[in-house]
C-alpha cells in the first residue's frame, strides 16, 4: 500500500514536471509569437506614419502652390489694372503737355 502511495505521488510528481515543462515550452513560443508580432506591428506603423507625412508634405506642398498661383494671379491684375490706368493717363498728359507747349 505504502509502495503504490509513494508510486502515485512520484506519478504525479512527473505529470506535474511534464506540465510545468509543457507551459514553460508554450509560453517561450508566445512569447517569441508576440515579439514577432509586436516587431511587424512596429514595421507597419512606421511605415505608415512614413505615408501620412508623405501626404501632409504633398499637401502642404499644393497648398503652398495653390497659395503662390492666387499671388501670381493677383499680381496679374494688379499689373493690368495699372497698365489700363497708365493709359488712361497717357492721353491725359499729352494734353497737358502740348497746352504746356502752347
Amino acid at each position: 500500500m505504502i509502495q503504490q502511495t509513494i508510486q502515485a505521488v512520484k506519478e504525479a510528481e512527473q505529470k506535474a514536471e511534464q506540465m510545468i515543462k509543457d507551459a514553460s515550452e508554450k509560453a517561450v513560443v508566445l512569447v517569441d509569437n508576440a515579439k514577432t508580432q509586436a516587431r511587424e506591428l512596429k514595421l507597419e506603423m512606421k511605415q505608415v506614419l512614413k505615408e501620412k507625412e508623405r501626404i501632409a508634405e504633398q499637401a502642404t506642398v499644393e497648398k503652398s502652390d495653390k497659395e503662390l498661383e492666387k499671388v501670381i494671379q493677383d499680381a496679374k491684375k494688379e499689373a493690368n489694372s495699372l497698365k489700363q490706368n497708365a493709359k488712361e493717363k497717357t492721353s491725359e498728359v499729352v494734353a497737358a503737355i502740348i497746352e504746356e507747349l502752347i
